[in-house]
């Protein structure tokens, strides 16, 4: 892993080093970005987004750090994939051929805490604002829910999941709060800290 630490700067060469030992490492990461007082994590290599469940991990690793309200210095490139289900991760700095202009309306829609959550005992509060003109406000209690949000893994649409479970990730995915790839699915909001 290619990761460089100077004047509050954490760059790393490329998520591909740190995303195939999937969440345990990005928490590692996270962890580590906490503990030195991380202000800006630059990513050098061109960070791929399709609709792989690689991409899903990236789009996890991204929207945590977004959570911690940090600078990214990212780029990616546009092969036709929906960015515009995730305007509320910090902006891309170069999006490479970007010729529908997606860079200028993602940045013109992003702020922080544009798609985030709350946790309280035994609930969480979703609130979501990417329409622009309305707010809308989840209050989840359902155990199923929560355990689902709280377990915040990707998971296989063919993974056991009970009739009540399907149920609920339907719902969510329904109110657009879960990404889908593939047979491969993620809790979008981020919590707020």
């Amino acid at each position: 892993m290619n990761i460089t630490i100077f004047k509050k700067v954490y760059t790393i060469n490329s998520l591909e080093t740190i995303l195939y030992d999937e969440k345990l490492v990005i928490q590692e990461v996270l962890k580590h970005i906490c503990e030195k007082k991380i202000k800006k994590v630059v990513i050098e290599q061109p960070v791929v987004l399709d609709e792989t469940k690689d991409s899903l991990y990236s789009i996890v690793f991204l929207r945590e750090l977004t959570s911690l309200g940090l600078i990214i210095d990212w780029k990616t490139e546009n092969n036709n994939y929906n960015f515009g289900k995730i305007y509320h991760i910090f902006p891309p700095k170069l999006i490479i051929n970007d010729h529908h202009q997606e860079l200028e309306n993602w940045k013109t829609s992003y702020c922080y805490g544009l798609l985030h959550y709350r946790k309280g005992p035994d609930f969480i509060l979703i609130e979501d604002k990417r329409s622009g003109s309305f707010k809308l406000n989840y209050n989840i209690g359902d155990m199923i829910l929560l355990e689902i949000i709280k377990n915040d893994v990707l998971f296989n649409k063919n993974h056991k999941l009970e009739k009540k479970e399907k149920a609920a990730v339907q719902l969510l995915f329904d109110h657009n709060l879960i990404l889908k790839h593939g047979d491969y699915y993620v809790f979008l909001p981020y919590r707020l800290r």
